[in-house]
């Protein structure tokens, strides 16, 4: 039997989620799996509207392995790839539990063959919003808060991300002045910010969101300076 649908997984080499058994466990059958994908950076694919990427997208089923669904799907979606129905999204910061291998795997059917991997280029980390558009209320702060040009008007009107290599990286200020927390960093270290589900209190947490009337530009980019300085060397 020839097992008809396709699986994508991220490493998410640069923000390290993806769980370290789920790795090993993707690599070692990658050589022995036709139809697995394993990507260095989803994101960044994501942004660039890779061509690869767009053609998984075609798929009539494609299982998607990488961090947290919400911020994975509005990503995908903003890239022209999940369709709608097509697509199953699994999370997999801690060790998949039994149901999900099966749901990925099926049967446990693997067809002879071998998948490939699809290397990061470039320096750019693909750190950059992704706009959950459910919950987008279309007031627009993100658009006027943004120092860098991310953000821009589409068409009907609506908010979107134009310019995703523009964001500062490790920058989640636009989420933070978002009143109905629409705004996702997948690699984001905090939640509901790396896109986990929103839950009520957290749209009463003084932590997590802030005022833009009460933010000054200046102190802004003065935040970001620091915030670069004390960023850890790259591997």
């Amino acid at each position: 039997m020839k097992r008809n649908w396709k699986i994508l997984v991220c490493r998410c080499v640069h923000a390290k989620k993806l769980c370290g058994d789920v790795e090993i466990f993707a690599r070692t059958m990658m050589p022995c799996m036709e139809g697995m994908t394993i990507v260095d950076d989803l994101c960044a694919l994501a942004a660039k509207r890779d061509r690869r990427l767009l053609a998984l997208g075609e798929e009539p089923d494609l299982r998607v392995v990488a961090c947290r669904p919400r911020a994975v799907r509005w990503m995908l979606r903003a890239a022209g790839v999940d369709r709608g129905g097509n697509v199953r999204y699994f999370d997999f910061h801690q060790p998949p539990e039994e149901e999900d291998l099966l749901a990925i795997l099926g049967d446990g059917f693997l067809e002879p063959g071998r998948g490939r991997h699809i290397a990061h280029e470039g320096d750019w980390q693909g750190w950059f919003p992704v706009i959950d558009l459910d919950r987008c209320t279309g007031c627009k702060q993100c658009l006027n808060f943004c120092l860098f040009g991310v953000y821009a008007l589409s068409g009907d009107g609506r908010v979107e991300v134009r310019e995703p290599a523009r964001c500062k990286p490790h920058c989640p200020a636009c989420a933070r002045v978002c009143p109905s927390l629409a705004i996702m960093f997948p690699k984001h270290g905090e939640r509901p910010i790396d896109g986990d589900e929103v839950r009520p209190e957290d749209l009463a947490r003084t932590d997590l969101r802030v005022d833009p009337r009460n933010v000054a530009r200046g102190d802004v980019l003065k935040a970001l300076r620091d915030r670069q300085r004390s960023w850890p060397d790259e591997d």
